[in-house]
């Protein structure tokens, strides 16, 4: 059995606030025309699925601070655990 964890608890969500207050002025036309490959960086395509996050506020430390999360919150040990 984990823990219970409030991720209000968390320093990666501390800094995924500090974050947000960073990036929630940017406008999505900038953050495409900084970086031409952004599509191919936030997008996934599964089965014939396609799961694109490129027009979200999200970059690549948005990225690292939601898996520092995850890793906080003991999530892939959580997931693990199932199977």
């Amino acid at each position: 059995m984990f823990p219970k964890i409030s991720f209000l608890n968390t320093s990666a969500y501390t800094k995924l606030q500090e974050h947000f207050s960073e990036i929630k002025d940017v406008h999505m036309r900038n953050m495409f025309s900084s970086d031409p490959e952004r599509f191919q960086k936030f997008s996934i395509e599964f089965e014939n699925i396609l799961f694109d996050y490129s027009k979200n506020r999200v970059t690549g430390k948005t990225i690292q601070l939601l898996t520092k999360l995850a890793e906080e919150l003991q999530l892939p040990a959580a997931i693990e655990a199932m199977f």
